[in-house]
């Protein structure tokens, strides 16, 4: 895992309160119990923090998975 892939790992399991080893690309709202809709936003919020960057709002809505926030995160210039 590469400095990147863990900062991110990190960062998701601080918000959603899980172990980085929880986390995987296909992890979403179904799978996380806490991954509800306060935590999706606060989610979000870190991310943007973590990684400098600003998500528009169609791309927060678009969020289904942690595949979707690599997606999103590459296409603002994050690279894993």
């Amino acid at each position: 895992m590469d400095e990147m892939d863990r900062r991110f790992r990190e960062a998701v399991a601080e918000v959603l309160k899980v172990a980085p080893e929880q986390i995987n690309d296909e992890s979403s709202p179904k799978t996380v119990p806490s991954w509800d809709s306060l935590n999706h936003l606060l989610l979000v919020a870190h991310l943007e923090t973590v990684f400098d960057t600003e998500m528009t709002t169609e791309e927060v809505v678009g969020i289904g998975c942690i595949a979707d926030l690599r997606k999103i995160l590459e296409a603002h210039g994050v690279r894993f």
